[in-house]
């Protein structure tokens, strides 16, 4: 199980180290760039508010438990960046 986390984690601190690089890049400081930042944001917020927002309800409505909760907000806020990381890859292109 430690071995899974582990790898998890490297894989979110390469994608987190994937998104700072583009935005230190000449090619994300760019009019295209800026828009490509800008879209990426965006999907990471709306990922972030639909998430927190399902799992607020389904604590509220008793088919999850508090715990159960918690720990699944925290993969969302942990995998938020990969999904960051996929959509900048596939809009650069």
């Amino acid at each position: 199980m430690n071995f899974l986390i582990a790898i998890l984690g490297g894989i979110v601190l390469i994608s987190n180290l994937y998104i700072m690089n583009f935005k230190e890049s000449t090619e994300g400081n760019d009019e295209r760039g800026e828009l490509i930042k800008l879209k990426t944001v965006n999907l990471m917020y709306n990922i972030l508010y639909i998430s927190i927002a399902s799992v607020l309800i389904l604590i509220g409505l008793s088919f999850i438990s508090l715990d159960a909760g918690v720990k699944i907000m925290f993969a969302v806020f942990l995998l938020d960046s990969v999904a960051g990381a996929v959509y900048l890859y596939n809009i650069k292109k």
